[in-house]
């Protein structure tokens, strides 16, 4: 294993010195995260570094500039071309419509939209999707969460809109169950319009620090017996508590095959610096990927270089920043088997620049709030600022993305103004965590207000 592990070391330093000493235009293929900032939700996902490596969105940026729109292009004709865009609108810090319009003809046409509504309290409720034809904006998928009281999603119903019926049809629905903060099960339904189904069924298990450990999908719809079992992802962690290793497995005439195997190695302030792929062949890992990334001294992503081993496949990519910190620019180049290098693709990003806010407007706030912490994205510590109309018991908590409790920054009675919080990146224990995308909330005696923000070590 160790031998494997340097041979991997070995041939990614090699690639990365060959890539570096190349003159050209880089960059980024792998498109950001558009997933607006829903807060409030905490739902499971399994994650794996072969299937989501670590990639930056579009709201990264440390002033709460808010993105307005992001462009890809293509190389084409000696030049880069349009493809499509996506741009966004806002409602004070919550995005309210999300449109896709791609490019014909030299012109921008309207693909798809999606809208967003959300309760008082900031959490997402429904997400209405359309889609544009000749004659206009047309419903096509709705999306309605339901929360507990503890401001988790437990209910994600999804309907389909029947064109010919002119009006909402269910179609499927996903119900989150939680033990001991921590998300332990996802079961899915399907629907025929009247009655339904199960589908499908992931299920989790953690480690004693709240980690993620396993993740099981069993399958039901095809199978008329009760659960089969279908997909497994095992996650491993370095003593620091950050993903070292993942396997995914298969079950198959009933047991579990190895399939896919992802490898993490990190610098001294917590980046993936390094990730390897291996696939199952002939009972051994064969290497099938190699990512090295490099960050710059605010530990943001400046360069990845990535290597795919049956095709001798070579990606460089390239972000680039503004003096405000947000991401402006990626590009892309690759080069297939030794050939000379090509342009491959490039992301532009347009902000909305915030301004500092008058002090001393009025002597007290006006209504309860959450402030976006700062810095953001942060490294080692951030402060969170609050504001209170009247006093009141209070909670401030930070969790992470399977809505596990980190650690509790404040409790207990706090007059009405402005206040502020602070947070070092470590739980409850003074253990640090890894970096990554956290959420803090705020709970008064009337309110839930919650916000996202991002450890960067």
């Amino acid at each position: 294993m160790k031998g494997i592990q340097a041979s991997v070391i070995s041939m990614a330093i090699i690639i990365a010195v060959a890539v570096i000493s190349v003159d050209s235009t880089l960059c980024a293929t792998d498109l950001p995260s558009t997933t607006p900032p829903h807060a409030g939700v905490e739902s499971g996902f399994c994650e794996t570094a072969s299937l989501g490596k670590p990639q930056l969105t579009p709201d990264y940026d440390p002033h709460g500039d808010k993105l307005l729109v992001w462009t890809r292009y293509g190389w084409e004709n000696n030049d880069w071309q349009p493809t499509f865009r996506e741009s966004y609108e806002y409602d004070g810090e919550r995005m309210r419509r999300r449109t896709v319009e791609h490019w014909a003809d030299s012109l921008f046409e309207s693909s798809h939209r999606s809208t967003y509504d959300y309760f008082a309290d900031g959490k997402l409720w429904q997400t209405n999707n359309e889609q544009w034809d000749s004659l206009g904006w047309r419903y096509t998928i709705q999306s309605t969460n339901t929360y507990d009281e503890h401001g988790r999603v437990i209910e994600l119903v999804i309907h389909k809109w029947s064109v010919a019926g002119n009006y909402w049809t269910s179609s499927s629905r996903v119900w989150s169950f939680y033990v001991d903060e921590l998300l332990a099960a996802e079961t899915t339904y399907t629907s025929d319009g009247w009655s339904w189904f199960y589908s499908d069924n992931h299920q989790y298990v953690y480690d004693q620090s709240g980690r993620m450990t396993k993740c099981t999908i069993q399958n039901q719809g095809q199978f008329p017996d009760g659960w089969l079992n279908f997909w497994q992802l095992n996650n491993d962690y370095d003593p620091s508590g950050r993903l070292s290793e993942s396997i995914e497995l298969y079950w198959t005439d009933g047991a579990w095959l190895n399939s896919v195997r992802s490898t993490h190695e990190y610098d001294m302030n917590g980046n993936d610096t390094l990730t390897a792929v291996y696939t199952w062949n002939d009972n051994t890992w064969d290497l099938s990927d190699i990512d090295t990334t490099r960050f710059d001294v605010g530990n943001r992503i400046v360069e990845r270089i990535s290597f795919r081993t049956v095709d001798s496949f070579l990606k460089r990519e390239n972000y680039t920043y503004n003096d405000r910190g947000n991401l402006v620019e990626q590009v892309s180049i690759y080069s297939h088997n030794g050939a000379p290098w090509r342009n491959s693709g490039r992301m532009t990003y347009q902000y909305e620049t915030t301004t500092a806010v008058e002090e001393n407007v009025s002597p007290l706030p006006t209504s309860t709030a959450l402030r976006q912490n700062y810095p953001n994205p942060f490294n080692p510590a951030t402060d969170i600022e609050y504001e209170l109309v009247t006093s009141s018991e209070i909670s401030i908590t930070v969790f992470n993305m399977l809505g596990q409790t980190v650690k509790t920054l404040e409790t207990g009675h706090v007059s009405a103004g402005v206040h502020s919080a602070s947070w070092d990146g470590t739980d409850s224990k003074g253990n640090p965590v890894a970096s990554g995308v956290y959420f803090y909330r705020l709970t008064t005696g009337s309110s839930v207000i919650q916000r996202k923000m991002m450890l960067l070590r």
